[in-house]
């Protein structure tokens, strides 16, 4: 008798542990050259009222008074699933980047280059999650950036 109820306790014991090690997501390795970045907001009241905008940057000797910007294909940006929809992960296999510099008519192009910040063009708009962080992907030398604002909680009709 003694026997079957140690069987049962451990056998017990192994099936939750193994329900729980189940919830845990995987995500995949960081590849060269690339950096994983784990996303996570702080925790805030009513997180429903709010959404982040995410950005990329990285810094580059550039005209001060040069309006600059980069972009790269959206399609080279990967969302996969470290175990559900509630664990997402972004890669991006991006192969290069597009540099645009304008300039304003005042401005001296003469004028020796600074080290400046330069930030995306494309923009990921989502909602607010403080629950778990989501891992990004990037290159090496970029840097994950974002702003968070409050969503209006009605829609607005446009007629």
């Amino acid at each position: 008798m003694q026997k079957k109820i140690t069987l049962l306790i451990a056998i017990n014991i192994l099936t939750i542990s193994n329900l729980f090690s189940q919830n845990k997501p995987t995500y995949p390795e960081t590849q060269e050259n690339f950096k994983r970045v784990d996303f996570i907001l702080p925790k805030i009241d009513n997180p429903e009222n709010y959404k982040v905008e995410i950005s990329f940057s990285f810094e580059m000797e550039t005209i001060e008074c040069a309006n600059t910007s980069f972009s790269f294909n959206k399609n080279d940006i990967e969302k996969g699933y470290g175990l559900d929809s509630r664990f997402p992960y972004y890669v991006f296999n991006v192969k290069g980047t597009e540099i645009t510099e304008g300039y304003d008519k005042d401005c001296d192009k003469t004028k020796p280059k600074v080290k400046k910040k330069i930030i995306s063009d494309y923009k990921i708009i989502d909602q607010y999650q403080q629950y778990y962080s989501i891992p990004y992907y990037i290159p090496k030398y970029w840097n994950l950036e974002y702003r968070i604002f409050k969503a209006e909680s009605d829609f607005k009709t446009f007629k």
